[in-house]
């Protein structure tokens, strides 16, 4: 056999140079033509890298400016938001040292020292923030009495805001403190302002009122709570019932409650149970339950009217205190602590406020209710004439100024 080498073949691929300037491309070839740039702004203007980087470049400036104004506006909200509430509670201190106020001294005067010198013992962390720049002068309030008798309080705070500043420019008036002038950054100045009307009753205003509180004695206010709750009792005394009652009168009731409330008299007692208080006893799942002659104690009010100040009567009859006698019979409210109706007599409300201990459970719906009762004239019978509160159709309702100006419930 005879074997004969034949030349391979080998298939060659033409090399396609791309067209030249001088060959256009066809309309509707099928495929698209980059013509070579030949000048160096053709090439930029074709070369698309690096655009992101430049786009940030130009926009990170703005940005930055906008969230730093951003901050800036928080922190002067933030520190307004500080000086109004302690402008507010500096106003209230002011009013509140002239209704005190025992001397000859102008209220306006008594008023402004208080205010002043409350708004001065607010620590500085509470007053404003940490970017204010702040001195004497600046923390200084501003008093002016209204037309209508009210006082207006004014006080202004310079905060740190560097970028506010630069949108702003020039600083806004010649009284900034120095710690702005020579701060590397400028302040704004922020102000606020808070009114009240300090007004008493009586001759002044023209009409009585008559006013319940219902005081929480039980377990849960022991310690300082209790004593902050007697402080501000007293205080409403001192503030409520004014000395001139020729007039217009100002009494007050007092509802001490617990997980019970205790009725001042036996009178009273019969009238809201529709029984006399004897000493008796009952067993209740083998647990016996008595009441004893002198614990004028009852519980809440049951059936349809137990949420109306309807008046005693059968079948409206509150339920009278049946108590555990491994407890000693004994109601939860101290004998200290009766409900006192409606009087004038400061002595007796503040011998029962101070005499106040804490005990027993929480039961707020017994105080709510008593405390109305002693201003309904409907449980009048419980008391006597001069506790009376006066009737409804007579009191003066002070949003509509209808009725007898010297009843007001």
């Amino acid at each position: 056999m005879t074997r004969v080498n034949k030349p391979s073949t080998q298939m060659v691929t033409p090399n396609l140079a791309p067209p030249t300037l001088e060959r256009t491309a066809q309309p509707n070839a099928g495929y698209a033509v980059r013509l070579p740039a030949t000048t160096l702004a053709a090439r930029f203007q074709q070369d698309q890298r690096g655009s992101t980087a430049i786009m940030f470049g130009l926009l990170i400036m703005p940005v930055m400016f906008l969230t730093g104004m951003a901050v800036d506006y928080s922190r002067m909200i933030t520190a307004k938001s500080r000086m109004q509430t302690a402008i507010d509670a500096a106003a209230l201190a002011g009013v509140r040292a002239a209704q005190m106020n025992t001397s000859n001294q102008n209220s306006a005067t008594v008023i402004e020292a208080a205010a002043q010198k409350f708004y001065d013992g607010i620590t500085a962390s509470l007053r404003d923030s940490r970017d204010a720049v702040n001195s004497a002068a600046s923390n200084k309030i501003a008093m002016a009495v209204q037309t209508d008798g009210s006082y207006k309080f004014t006080v202004s705070s310079w905060i740190r805001t560097p970028f506010l500043s630069i949108a702003h420019g020039a600083q806004p008036d010649g009284s900034a403190p120095s710690g702005c002038a020579t701060n590397k950054f400028k302040c704004q100045k922020i102000s606020t302002t808070a009114s009240i009307l300090a007004q008493s009753g009586g001759n002044n205003t023209g009409y009585s009122i008559e006013t319940s509180l219902m005081l929480d004695i039980t377990g849960s206010m022991s310690g300082q709570k209790l004593t902050d709750l007697k402080a501000a009792a007293n205080d409403a005394i001192d503030l409520l019932i004014w000395e001139d009652q020729s007039t217009q009168t100002s009494r007050i009731a007092i509802a001490p409650f617990a997980q019970d409330v205790r009725l001042p008299t036996a009178a009273a007692f019969q009238a809201a149970t529709g029984q006399a208080p004897v000493t008796a006893s009952k067993s209740v799942y083998g647990y016996t339950f008595g009441t004893k002659n002198n614990e004028y104690c009852v519980g809440e009010r049951t059936g349809t009217n137990k949420y109306t100040d309807v008046a005693p009567s059968a079948g409206n009859y509150v339920m009278v205190e049946w108590m555990y006698s491994n407890w000693g019979v004994q109601c939860d409210v101290p004998t200290t602590a009766k409900v006192q109706p409606l009087t004038t007599d400061k002595t007796v409300l503040h011998n029962l406020i101070n005499g106040l201990q804490t005990a027993g459970g929480t039961a707020g719906h017994m105080g709510t209710a008593w405390a109305w009762y002693t201003l309904s004239p409907n449980w009048n019978a419980l008391w006597s004439a001069t506790n009376a509160a006066a009737a409804y159709d007579t009191a003066y309702n002070i949003n509509t100024k209808v009725g007898n100006p010297k009843n007001v419930t």
